[in-house]
This record gives C-alpha cells, structure tokens and sequence, in this order.
C-alpha cells in the first residue's frame, strides 16, 4: 500500500475506502464485503491506477475475498465485524465506526488529488451502492471497456455478462438509467 502520509496511522488508501463506505451509509446502505471490492475497483480507476494493487481488476465479475484482506488491518478501530461474521459471505456486513469520520474527512479533504479520487468515485457510486446495483455498475463498466459509450445497451450488456458471470439481472430498466448515469459520471481511464 502506498503510505504518502499518516493521520492517526491512517493511510491515504484506507482513507478513501473508509470516506466512500461513510458516503454509503449517509445513503442507509449497510456496507457487505461485495461493496468493498466494488468500491475499491472504482477508486483504483479513479486514482489512475495510483492506488490499490492491480489485483483489484479481478474484482470486476467475481467476489475474490481481497476485501477482507483490505479491511482487515482496520478492523478493531475503524471497521468492525459482528460475532457472527463469515468472511466467505459476501454479503457479510460490516460496521464502520462513525466517530472516526472527522478524521477521516480531515485526511482526504486536505489532499487535493484524493479529494478528487474520492468525489470521482462518490459521484459514480451514490445512489448505486446497493449489492444489486453495484452488480449492473460493474456491468456496465465491464461492457465499456468492450464497446464505444454511445454503443452500450441492455441487450449487449446482458449479453456481455452472461458469458463472464453465468448469471445477471434481468431488468432492463434499470441497466438503461446506469447506462445514462455512467455515461456522465463513469468517464475515466479504465483499470
């Protein structure tokens, strides 16, 4: 991990985790180990590939377990796990510890360039940090690094996931409000 500075031991890559997974529960979601991989596969692509290891690629259609890896050394003061967390339960939640937040704000709105990867990656992320439309972001995301914007549809996409994943949500709907939703705040260099 990169460690360009430290508040409190805080690094600037545990920081703009934990500052995305506070904008996810400002919008009542309750952060899971599959929000963490999706988070941390948007900031990388926001930070130019600066931060987080390039293993974060393989987030993209697959659960890889890297979340808890990440999550781990923060586990105790940031982030907490129930008595009853299975790390091998994707949809596992997880607790951040709310009186942290001013600290964390601090870290990464004193930063420039992090501000800018966090409210990138915020800007694509709200409203789509629910496990399901976190699935269709990525898809979408997925079908772009395959096809020109203006070409992306649902059927494509469907079809495009199917043969990464097996499986995908079925409503068309809402792939084309991600598509429209992508198209202005996805614009990035790709991972």
């Amino acid at each position: 991990m990169k460690q360009e500075r430290n508040i409190d031991n805080l690094q600037d890559e545990q920081a703009l985790l934990l500052y995305v997974l506070l904008d996810a529960i400002t919008e009542e979601q309750t952060p899971s180990l599959l929000m963490v991989e999706r988070i941390l596969y948007f900031l990388r692509k926001f930070s130019n590939n600066q931060y987080f290891s390039a293993e974060v690629e393989k987030y993209a259609c697959f659960y890889t377990g890297k979340a808890k890896e990440v999550l781990d050394p923060l586990e105790g003061k940031y982030i907490h796990y129930s008595a009853s967390f299975d790390p091998t339960d994707v949809l596992a939640p997880i607790g951040v510890d709310l009186s942290y937040q001013p600290l964390i704000q601090k870290h990464i709105e004193q930063n420039a360039a992090l501000k800018e990867i966090a409210q990138a990656t915020i800007s694509l992320l709200s409203g789509f940090y629910s496990e399901y439309l976190l699935e269709v972001l990525m898809a979408v995301e997925i079908a772009a690094k395959e096809m020109p914007l203006d070409k992306l549809d649902a059927e494509k996409i469907i079809q495009l996931w199917n043969s990464k994943k097996g499986f995908f949500i079925y409503n068309t709907e809402h792939i084309y409000k991600t598509i429209k939703h992508y198209r202005k705040h996805g614009k990035n260099t790709s991972v």
